[in-house]
């Protein structure tokens, strides 16, 4: 009996449930529409893909699915915008619509039809092989009193990722020129990077290796391991580490290790501006059997540093602030990329960059840093400005 009784209850209640999930996509859709005519476009866009998810009427999703596409635009998500535009079915849509559609590819252009020519195209692998590949070039000034005159750098630096697997490699060539009697030398930087990441964790392992026509800037070798966990949806942790080795230092064989600790939180995100901050600290801790008069500020032994960096992001510019105090000496930065090597201290800087997204495959980016810094007993300033322009191969 309660068998029956249960059928019955379904039978019933069937058409009624089905009525009910009818009525709530008509109602997202008026929800998304009223939010549209606000220009509330967060909001517009989520109600329009509830109403795509859960209505069964083309002509209702196709509807749906143009002004999700129309609000994404107006967010500046043209990628997303361009996704979702190629697969309306215009076909549903009325004249008025059709008018919108076509204004709205119009507005997407290059995105719209790089989107089309993804979608036509065969299926691709289900782990996609990404590569990248970077160029940067760039000087270091240091005006009087220094010693050194001036720092030219150039170098590549490309990463391949594949699934959970990332794996880097770089090679730079700098020079330094000297004044007076100050011997100036060259020297080849070659760097590798492998890494492993699983869900919210992330390990990185590092190496570089740098050679020089000058025996105090020879066979210098920088390992170096990372570690990063995504605690929440806007707040990643990290910690590296790193142990350099300087063999011909004329310190003996000198030995630094180092220690950073970092957090990145995304602090607000609006429809036109988005902003994040990273900030740590970092000690160094250079070891040696012996000092010479040349280097008395190994004596001093720990260096510390505390930094902070701000990012502001909107559309396909990014602008970035960062000042650091306290005191590094052999320091290691950039993941083990940027490495100070010669006996002087840093004390303090400010950096600056901005990055254009040229398109969707290349980046252009300018970076401009202050740093005091100390030689021997003379303070002075380095001056470092950095071009760099890399390409996404995929």
């Amino acid at each position: 009996m309660s068998g029956k009784l249960l059928i019955l209850f379904f039978l019933i209640t069937l058409p009624l449930a089905h009525a009910r999930e009818v009525e709530q996509s008509d109602l997202h859709f008026l929800f998304g529409y009223q939010a549209f005519l606000k220009k509330d476009f967060p909001t517009c866009v989520y109600e329009f893909n509830e109403t795509t998810r859960s209505s069964k009427k083309l002509r209702l999703i196709s509807k749906a699915s143009l002004f999700r596409a129309i609000c994404e635009a107006k967010l500046e998500q043209k990628k997303t915008s361009a996704y979702h535009a190629v697969r309306i079915k215009t076909k549903y849509l009325s004249s008025w619509d059709k008018r919108h559609f076509v204004r709205l590819k119009n507005y997407l252009n290059e995105d719209f039809n790089v989107a089309l020519k993804e979608k036509n195209a065969p299926e691709k692998p289900l782990h996609p092989l990404y590569f990248s590949l970077s160029s940067y070039g760039g000087q270091i000034f240091y005006p009087h009193p220094s010693q050194k005159n001036r720092v030219g750098l150039a170098g590549i630096l490309g990463s391949l990722s594949h699934q959970n697997w990332d794996f880097v490699f770089g090679y730079e060539r700098n020079t330094l020129r000297a004044r007076d009697d100050y011997r100036g030398f060259s020297q080849t930087q070659g760097h590798l990077a492998g890494g492993y990441h699983w869900k919210n964790f992330a390990i990185m392992g590092r190496f570089t290796n740098i050679s020089s026509d000058t025996e105090s800037q020879d066979s210098i070798r920088v390992h170096g391991v990372g570690m990063s966990y995504q605690l929440f949806s806007k707040t990643k942790l990290s910690v590296d580490g790193y142990y350099s080795n300087y063999p011909n230092s004329g310190l003996g064989d000198l030995t630094v290790l180092q220690t950073v600790f970092s957090i990145e939180q995304k602090t607000f995100q609006l429809p036109a501006l988005e902003n994040w901050i990273k900030a740590g600290v970092q000690q160094t801790r250079p070891s040696s059997p012996r000092i010479n008069n040349g280097s008395s500020f190994i004596e001093k032994g720990v260096a510390n540093r505390s930094f902070i960096d701000l990012y502001f992001k909107s559309g396909h510019f990014t602008l970035m602030g960062g000042v650091w105090g306290g005191r590094e000496v052999f320091g290691v930065r950039n993941n083990g990329v940027m490495i100070f090597s010669t006996p002087e201290e840093h004390l303090g800087g400010q950096t600056a960059s901005f990055t254009w997204e040229a398109s969707r495959r290349m980046d252009l980016t300018a970076t401009f840093m202050n740093e005091k810094i100390r030689i021997n007993t003379t303070d002075s300033t380095a001056r470092t400005t950095m071009g760099t322009f890399t390409y996404h191969f995929y």
